[in-house]
């Protein structure tokens, strides 16, 4: 994985908030579609994320698994299963003094989200940030751990594949 100069991460930080300008991110079928995508994706390199888990961490597959792959995926199949609920407005109460009008909660994503990955979880603790925040509709950029050298890796694979 190539170590990034303070040019290169000016232009990924602008090419993202292009991206999230363009209003693209505010469909829940696009955000839906982006997370099935990354579940498909993550399934297919789930022997290569065991490995990396183990050669950093020394975690068996078992381990790699409930620890870590496991738990993305479920939260994976939760996201997907619940956005549309999620993106749809709520009512909310309105004050007496403006009797007849009717007030609405709509979920709106931030924007830009940095998302720095530790050494002691490299995969769960990474992705599961990310899930919440594709979810919602904002961009992220992910920094995973140096200390965890193939993880990392496998991490930068499955984002470029999927996104």
């Amino acid at each position: 994985m190539a170590i990034m100069d303070s040019n290169q991460i000016d232009n990924l930080i602008e090419n993202q908030q292009k991206y999230f300008k363009s209003h693209q991110t505010l469909d829940t079928d696009f955000r839906k579609s982006q997370l099935l995508k990354l579940k498909q994706v993550i399934k297919l390199n789930g022997k290569e994320i065991e490995k990396a888990l183990l050669n950093d961490l020394g975690k068996c597959e078992f381990e790699a698994f409930s620890s870590e792959i496991g738990w993305v995926l479920h939260e994976l199949t939760f996201h997907i299963k619940n956005l549309k609920k999620w993106s749809k407005p709520r009512k909310a109460k309105s004050s007496v003094l403006v009797f007849p009008s009717a007030g609405y909660i709509y979920n709106q994503p931030l924007g830009k989200i940095l998302i720095i990955g530790p050494f002691n979880y490299p995969f769960m603790l990474v992705f599961m940030p990310l899930i919440g925040a594709v979810s919602s509709g904002n961009v992220v950029v992910v920094k995973p751990s140096e200390f965890a050298k193939h993880t990392s890796a496998i991490i930068a694979k499955i984002i470029k594949e999927a996104f």
